[in-house]
């Protein structure tokens, strides 16, 4: 999954195979034919690569993200596809930080990152039996995370370093 489509995933709420469906709807034209020109002017500028707006859709996704990382775990398997499947945290950290341009804004995504999962992992609600599974998946996402962070990032190196306490990492 790319970049922009995880963000849109996370960032919707309900069940994500409804919302790609949708997604994949939406690509194709009606008929097979070309599809109708844009008539809207503001739907007409891609505004993806503007700072606010990019800000603002990872901002959703990261909700998101703490969103279904906060739901309670019922099962091995649903433990299993909520840190191994196409949603996980280490999914949209290895896409964030390949997408960043310097070693600043990397470590600054991965740090927010690793907040929104160690906010999680307070919150999740298990069953006792699950609650070592789910305890170890937390602590390994985080340490797989805090390692893609780069030694030096630069101005923000101070908010990193305290966001990771913060997170207990």
């Amino acid at each position: 999954i790319d970049l922009e489509t995880l963000l849109s995933l996370l960032a919707e709420g309900g069940p994500a195979y409804r919302h790609l469906a949708r997604m994949l709807r939406g690509a194709r034209p009606v008929g097979g034919g070309p599809a109708d020109p844009e008539l809207d002017p503001h739907r007409r500028v891609d505004t993806s690569g503007f700072l606010m707006q990019r800000m603002r859709r990872i901002s959703r996704a990261l909700e998101g993200l703490a969103e279904r990382l906060a739901m309670p775990i019922v099962s091995e398997a649903a433990l299993a596809w909520r840190f191994r499947g196409p949603l996980a945290p280490r999914v949209l950290g290895r896409r964030l930080a390949d997408a960043a341009t310097d070693a600043s804004e990397k470590a600054f995504l991965l740090a927010e990152v690793i907040l929104v999962v160690s906010r999680a992992a307070r919150k999740v609600d298990c069953e006792e039996s699950l609650r070592d599974a789910a305890t170890t998946a937390f602590r390994d996402s985080l340490s797989e995370l805090r390692g893609w962070i780069p030694p030096s990032s630069g101005p923000l190196e101070g908010y990193v370093r305290r966001t990771l306490e913060a997170a207990g990492v």
